[in-house]
């Protein structure tokens, strides 16, 4: 048999091709684009090299355009949240005077970002008696 073998594994989501030669700890590893293979931790698991976001939005967005998106619904979806609070409503109190069912309530409260436009929070806003004011600034 031969001392070289291939060895495909994959890496935090990206498939990277191993040659694994005759010394079993020297394992030289290229990525399918032909990029620099990243640094492996003491397991030999590649670690991808550490990035600062501005802020969890930009983290997880794709886009700017998706982070500030992201950004504005949780900043509504939060004070929202707290004008219930400082009502003392229940959620279902609180469902009915926004005009939604209590599990969207629920949605709303525990900050599932995700299931809620910006068309959808302002309507909630409006239905408690709130107005939505938008502001542009520069970064």
């Amino acid at each position: 048999m031969s001392d070289k073998m291939w060895d495909t594994s994959s890496t935090r989501g990206n498939v990277a091709n191993s040659l694994t030669t005759s010394n079993p700890g020297h394992v030289e590893a290229a990525h399918r684009d032909g990029t620099t293979p990243l640094p492996a931790n003491d397991q030999g698991v590649h670690m991808n090299p550490a990035h600062t976001h501005a802020s969890v939005w930009d983290a997880i967005a794709d886009t700017p355009e998706q982070a500030a998106n992201l950004r504005a619904r949780a900043e509504l979806m939060q004070k929202i949240a707290a004008i219930v609070k400082e009502s003392g409503w229940t959620q279902t109190q609180a469902a009915t005077r926004c005009g939604i069912t209590q599990p969207r309530m629920n949605d709303l409260l525990r900050g599932r970002v995700s299931r809620f436009s910006l068309d959808a929070l302002v309507n909630i806003a409006t239905a408690i008696g709130r107005r939505v004011h938008v502001e542009l600034t520069m970064d």
